[in-house]
């Protein structure tokens, strides 16, 4: 992302955004998603130095330093609206819906009057880039969670914007608790304020609540359809493809924690095939957690008839289900059964999805039936 702006934040008000959190006695995580030189994160690791420190940002040099100066520190390169980015982050998707605090200069200006597209618990919202970073960064809050901004001044009512703060005051109490003059950033000179998020609690009268990796809320699930592919290739008859056009072949053991392996195996493109935004999980062999991977490009994979893909419409849709399953891991890991090699029914993973909130579409023998 090229045309945003890089105006890092100053001492003194990343002392004065610091000075605003509320109820800050023990905080567990605290992070930036657009972290730069760290002044915020700094400011907030000096007043509480036993909490854990997640920076990311998308300039290398950026990320860089921060490694080497704050080794202490879980410090990612990353592109916060990018769904992909964020799922392939090395930081990211295990500290989900646990942040204390999240401390934001977040880039306010791109050329054109630009909206970004944000995909918010299924709402699709488009927005300025700032509120863009404020709704995404809204899932990665543990209840009671803070959000302390400082934003342009104008964003607070335009028009542009009013979408994203409709959706933001439904889940936050959103008080905005200072202003800063036309001369707080060098060589840049909007009006800014500070703006602070705090996730309304259970019972609230909040309309939608936050799809994160510990609240078990499903009001943001629903309206996601996963369709379940499962692998029809045995790997007993795969004696090595020699097609003129093939894919990749996933197996269980190309599931790495890396993520999926796509270079060692290789069939026919004529194979029945899925293309990602998907999840793939294994269907047999003993069940581990870290086997639960995201697969975004749109190129066709095949998978062996140990492997099952969850088909999802978008990449943001394929996170919240990769999440979910992760969070709930122990009930899913239970369903597998089996004397020898343990493994997994498609009519138990369709139960589980529904419970978890999701609509579930099934391919069988190449047709989408609904189930």
């Amino acid at each position: 992302m090229d045309t945003v702006d890089c105006i890092y934040t100053p001492p003194e008000l990343a002392a004065k955004m610091v000075a605003k959190v509320k109820n800050g006695e023990t905080l567990s995580y605290i992070g930036d998603f657009a972290a730069g030189d760290g002044q915020l994160l700094k400011a907030a690791h000096e007043k509480w130095p036993q909490s854990t420190i997640i920076a990311t940002d998308i300039n290398k040099s950026s990320v860089a330093l921060l490694r080497r100066t704050k080794p202490a520190w879980r410090v990612g390169l990353c592109d916060f609206l990018s769904p992909k980015s964020r799922a392939y982050s090395s930081v990211l998707p295990e500290i989900e819906g646990k942040m204390s605090l999240v401390l934001l200069n977040p880039p306010f200006s791109c050329r054109g009057n630009t909206r970004i597209l944000v995909d918010f618990n299924g709402v699709e919202i488009k927005c300025s880039l700032a509120l863009a970073f404020v709704l995404t960064s809204i899932t990665f809050l543990a209840p009671n969670g803070q959000i302390i901004a400082v934003l342009p001044a104008g964003c607070m009512k335009s028009q542009k914007d009013a979408s994203a703060w409709e959706a933001i005051r439904e889940v936050c109490r959103v008080e905005e608790v200072g202003e800063n003059g036309h001369r707080t950033f060098v060589g840049w000179s909007p009006k800014t304020v500070i703006v602070r998020l705090t996730v309304q609690p259970t019972g609230s009268k909040s309309k939608r609540k936050i799809v994160s990796s510990n609240n078990g809320h499903m009001e943001g699930r629903r309206n996601i359809t996963v369709s379940i592919f499962r692998g029809k290739i045995s790997m007993n008859t795969l004696n090595g493809s020699k097609a003129k056009k093939t894919v990749p072949l996933v197996h269980s053991t190309e599931l790495k924690k890396t993520g999926v392996n796509l270079t060692s195996r290789k069939v026919g493109a004529k194979l029945k095939s899925i293309s990602g935004p998907a999840v793939l999980i294994q269907r047999v062999g003993r069940p581990e957690v870290n086997k639960i991977l995201p697969y975004f490009d749109e190129k066709p994979i095949a998978l062996s008839d140990c492997v099952i893909g969850l088909q999802c419409e978008t990449a943001s849709h394929a996170q919240i289900v990769k999440s979910t399953l992760v969070e709930n891991w122990q009930k899913i890991e239970q369903k597998y059964g089996g004397t020898c090699a343990r493994y997994i029914t498609i009519n138990s993973l369709c139960e589980l999805l529904r419970g978890f909130g999701f609509d579930t579409a099934v391919d069988r023998h190449g047709l989408n039936n609904k189930n």
